[in-house]
C-alpha cells in the first residue's frame, strides 16, 4: 500500500506584517501593557507574604485617555480569568486587582494593584 501526502508550503510572512507581541508588566506578568502605554518600572513593587501577593504597577501615555485605557482593561482582563466587578475592581482566585486611570497635565496615568481578598 502507497500513501502519499501533500503539503502546503508558505512563504514567512514579513515581520512588518504580523500582529504585534502581548508585553506584560515586568512585576505583573500575567497582565498586558495595552499598546501605547510605558510601564514606569522604578514605580514597581513587589511583596510575596504567605496571605498572598502584593504588587503594584504603573504605565503612563501621552497619547492615550483614560477611558481607552479603561476599555481596553475591562475587555482583556477577563480574557486572562479577571472578574471585572466595577469601578476599576477585577478579582480572580484569591487576588483582587484594582486599576485605577487619571489624567494630569495631558498625561494619562494607569495604576495597577493586586492584593489578596
Amino acid at each position: 500500500m502507497l500513501v502519499v501526502a501533500s503539503y502546503a508550503v508558505h512563504a514567512q510572512t514579513p515581520a512588518a506584517t504580523n500582529p504585534p507581541v502581548a508585553t506584560f508588566f515586568h512585576t505583573l506578568n500575567d497582565v498586558p501593557v495595552m499598546p501605547g502605554l510605558r510601564e514606569l518600572a522604578d514605580e514597581s513593587v513587589n511583596f510575596d507574604k504567605p496571605e498572598g501577593r502584593i504588587i503594584s504597577a504603573t504605565a503612563v501615555s501621552d497619547t492615550l485617555k483614560p477611558e481607552a485605557i479603561r476599555k481596553f482593561y475591562i475587555e482583556s482582563l477577563p480574557q486572562l480569568g479577571w472578574k471585572h466587578e466595577g469601578n476599576g475592581f477585577f478579582i480572580r482566585e484569591n487576588e483582587r486587582l484594582n486599576l485605577n486611570v487619571e489624567e494630569k497635565e495631558g498625561v494619562s496615568i494607569a495604576r495597577f494593584q493586586i492584593s489578596p481578598r
